[in-house]
């Protein structure tokens, strides 16, 4: 649009401050992100001041425009080479935030890895921008290089939507094999009502009545199984007394005399048929960490231990008997 106002004047394009007030933005994102994992008040702290540098530029570019035929070199080379650095710099430093941020969120897989993705196009924004500078290709008027960075840049983020677009695309059909398939919970792993449990003597004293057993089921599937509780890393049975308003002990109960379990080998036993899942709809390789921690699992050693102990195999052994069928 300058360009219908203005002469044909490089300093517009190359001069343009916009990518200074990515950094800022990412931190306005990043703490809504954070209020809403939270659940807290949203407080920022002065957050004019993250745009100040922005405003600065920006005005020293209006300044610049204006004086379009009296522009100085040297003001034009101090201005590249400053704004370029900073940016450079935010970019960097607030790519940094975001990596302490997310380390200290509890967030779902696919939420966290948009999020690392970003941050790593910030991070490669800022080497680009420092290699600009290195090689003088602003103040010399080097499109050549400046259009090879924007190459790399656009095939970046253009590798990082189709790959998020892939990943959306196979939900539904890990979803639907939940439902129908390895994970029917009802078939294969809650229905066990009708079956005696050799722990049923240890409540005989203070065991609730099975209406009252078979009511807190109920409450126990919904918060569990319907809304994938167990795929979130911090649940715990400290969340689920929360959540149903069911104690300690007689969840302990339920999971004993209906499921013929505990708490935990009865999540880790979701997390594992979901990983399976996953496994047999995904066509592409595999990062085990990654899927471990996907399906609720906060380390690689627990994932791995689980996984052993529900299959008799590791997740790497299993994905490669998995490839060797589909051959």
């Amino acid at each position: 649009m300058a360009r219908f106002f203005f002469k044909d004047f490089i300093f517009l394009s190359l001069g343009a401050p916009f990518i200074v007030f990515y950094s800022p933005f990412f931190y306005i994102g990043l703490g809504s992100l954070r209020h809403v994992v939270l659940e807290s008040e949203q407080k920022y702290r002065w957050p004019i001041i993250h745009f100040v540098p922005a405003l600065l530029f920006t005005i020293a570019y209006g300044y610049g425009v204006m004086q379009a035929n009296d522009i100085s070199v040297e003001f034009l080379v101090y201005y590249y080479l400053v704004m370029y650095i900073f940016t450079a710099v935010s970019l960097s430093l607030y790519g940094i935030y975001g990596y302490v941020v997310l380390s200290r969120l509890k967030l779902m897989y696919k939420f966290r890895v948009i999020v690392i993705r970003v941050i790593w196009i910030m991070f490669f924004m800022a080497i680009m921008l420092v290699g600009l500078v290195t090689y003088n290709a602003i103040p010399n008027n080097d499109f050549n290089i400046i259009y090879i960075g924007m190459l790399m840049l656009a095939y970046f983020v253009f590798r990082f939507y189709t790959k998020a677009i892939k990943e959306v695309q196979k939900l539904p059909d890990v979803e639907e094999k939940y439902v129908s398939g390895r994970l029917d919970i009802e078939e294969q792993i809650i229905d066990k009502t009708t079956q005696a449990s050799p722990n049923q003597g240890k409540y005989e004293k203070s065991k609730v009545a099975d209406q009252v057993l078979l009511r807190y089921k109920d409450q126990i599937e919904e918060v569990i199984i319907n809304q994938k509780m167990y795929l979130r890393d911090d649940f715990s049975i400290e969340v689920l007394e929360q959540m149903t308003g069911i104690t300690r002990h007689h969840l302990a109960q339920v999971f004993t005399l209906l499921y013929d379990s505990s708490f935990k080998p009865f999540v880790n036993q979701l997390r594992i048929n979901h990983a399976i899942a996953l496994i047999e709809q995904t066509q592409e390789n595999i990062n085990v960490t990654e899927l471990g921690m996907q399906c609720g699992f906060n380390s690689r050693t627990s994932f791995f231990r689980s996984f052993k102990k529900n299959t008799g195999v590791s997740p790497s052994e299993y994905i490669d008997q998995h490839k060797q069928q589909q051959m």
